[in-house]
């Protein structure tokens, strides 16, 4: 994938207005971001993987 392709794939992430209901752009930008599979992303736990207080993931 090329700059190009990622940067239509951001954009197309972010929400129109108007939206309402469920996106799942959130969920493709955290797929870029991490570089992770959708399935290792869909099984993360908040209460396991996600740490806030230390800004990571993992």
């Amino acid at each position: 994938m090329n700059d190009a392709e990622l940067a239509a794939i951001w954009t197309g992430c972010e929400p129109e207005p108007g939206d309402i209901g469920y996106s799942f752009g959130s969920i493709v930008k955290l797929l870029i971001l991490t570089g992770q599979r959708r399935t290792e992303v869909a099984a993360m736990r908040w209460s396991s993987t996600l740490k806030p207080e230390h800004g990571t993931i993992g």
